[in-house]
């Protein structure tokens, strides 16, 4: 079923069942699989996040610090990093311009339920890190995905 799509309940006569009919709604493109690592500090959002591309085939990489995103990212590249702005051994968007100056075909995805500083907003303009403001829905993350297979590198910001 699409998202937005609307769902029309039919509850049959006899009452043993009902049918379930989706019409309408944003139809999504299949994306192909690629290799995320989210940071982020929130271990409830990281298995959301892993439950989440999981499901739709990505691989996924989990680590709640820099220094253990970094130390992933030394084994191996990630196709995107899913990261929060704010973590406890630093800021993500530095970060991320550092990933992608050194791997140009890396992208990333900031999330934030703060407000970027008119620096870290400039550096994601500058390198096309996307912008999804928390609290998002599992919609608004596979949008901001998608986006980017599409656009083969950044969708800008999306608007949650």
């Amino acid at each position: 079923m699409a998202p937005g799509a609307n769902v029309t309940v039919d509850l049959h006569e006899e009452g043993d069942h009902l049918t379930l009919v989706a019409a309408g709604g944003t139809p999504r493109h299949e994306t192909a699989p690629m290799s995320v690592l989210a940071v982020d500090d929130n271990d409830a959002l990281l298995g959301w996040i892993e439950r989440i591309l999981a499901d739709e085939g990505h691989g996924v990489r989990l680590a709640p610090t820099l220094e253990g995103a970094r130390q992933m990212v030394s084994e191996a590249t990630p196709d995107v990093l899913l990261f929060d702005h704010i973590l406890p051994d630093g800021e993500g968007v530095g970060f991320a311009v550092d990933l992608i100056k050194e791997f140009e075909s890396a992208r990333a995805v900031a999330m934030s339920g703060a407000t970027l500083d008119e620096e870290e907003f400039l550096l994601c303009q500058r390198y096309e890190i996307t912008f999804l403001k928390k609290p998002f829905v599992a919609e608004e993350l596979l949008g901001a995905l998608e986006a980017l297979c599409l656009s083969g590198g950044s969708s800008r910001f999306a608007t949650a």
